[in-house]
This record gives structure tokens, C-alpha cells and sequence, in this order.
């Protein structure tokens, strides 16, 4: 199985690429992690929030063509305990699938990203900066692997 993060955003700040490291340098080898950051595009009064969304799926589209399983993270989705997160993962895994997170920019992701997902993820019903929701994703991958291989880390 492969995974790979997508996440679009700017400069994070030292503390979410130092813990990142961390959860990733943790993680299964046999999972073939990688993550992929993508620049946002520039903010401004003059250019609709929509046209900017529809800009980053482009770069979200070349970047996920390739994987067989997409999950997008968005508030609106569907939560999982973390058990029922790693048997998500442990489904795809046994299926040696390439799975692609993506992570959106402060605007969100555009609907046809949503749309052309297999699943969309809550990691909670707040709206998190899209730097600590990758951290917190990082963490439940790792979390997700000790569940499946029987570590103490978890507890429920």
C-alpha cells in the first residue's frame, strides 16, 4: 500500500513540520508514505474564492491522478473513531491500494475534488487551519498503524 498526503497551504510553522516528521518517521515502511505540499494560490479582493478552488483542484488532480483510493478532509464528512479509521485503512492495505489524502487550502476544496473522492473525512466537527489538520492527520495515521499491528499506543 502506498499513501499520500496532499496538502495544500504556505509555509507552516516549525512546530507542525517538526511533529509531521516525527508521526511520518514512525510510520510502516511497507506503507510508502509521502506527502506532497502544494503551494495555495494568492488571496486577493479581486479574484472569487470559486476560481481560486477551481485553480488548486487542477494542481490536486495532476497530483492524485495516479492513486486508486481518494480521501478528502472536510469538516462536512463522515467521522471515524480511530478504530473504525484504521479498518479503513487496513481494507485498502490488504488490497496493496494507493491512497490519496488531500488536505485543502483556507478557502476549502472545489466540489469536483469532494465529488470525485471515495471518501470524505471529518477529523472533527471544528474547522481546523489546514497545517494542524495535517498534524492531526499524521498523528491517526500513526495511531491507525498501531491499532493494526497491536501496539500499546492506542487505548480505548
Amino acid at each position: 500500500m502506498s499513501i499520500r498526503l496532499i496538502a495544500l497551504g504556505h509555509k507552516a510553522p516549525r512546530w507542525i513540520d517538526d511533529g509531521c516528521t516525527q508521526y511520518r518517521n514512525r510510520l510502516p515502511r511497507e506503507w510508502h508514505f509521502e506527502e506532497r505540499l502544494l503551494k495555495a494560490e494568492r488571496r486577493n479582493e479581486h479574484t472569487p474564492a470559486e476560481q481560486i478552488k477551481s485553480r488548486e483542484a487542477e494542481r490536486i488532480d495532476d497530483t492524485w491522478k495516479d492513486c486508486t483510493i481518494r480521501i478528502v478532509l472536510d469538516e462536512r464528512g463522515h467521522l471515524y473513531t480511530s478504530r473504525e479509521f484504521a479498518a479503513l485503512i487496513d481494507q485498502h492495505q490488504t488490497q496493496r491500494e494507493r491512497m490519496a489524502w488531500v488536505i485543502g487550502g483556507t478557502d476549502g476544496l472545489d466540489n469536483r475534488i469532494i465529488q470525485s473522492a471515495h471518501t470524505t473525512l471529518s477529523l472533527s466537527r471544528f474547522t481546523l487551519p489546514h497545517d494542524l489538520a495535517r498534524l492531526v492527520l499524521m498523528e491517526q495515521l500513526y495511531r491507525a498503524s498501531t491499532v493494526l499491528s497491536g501496539h500499546p499506543y492506542h487505548r480505548d
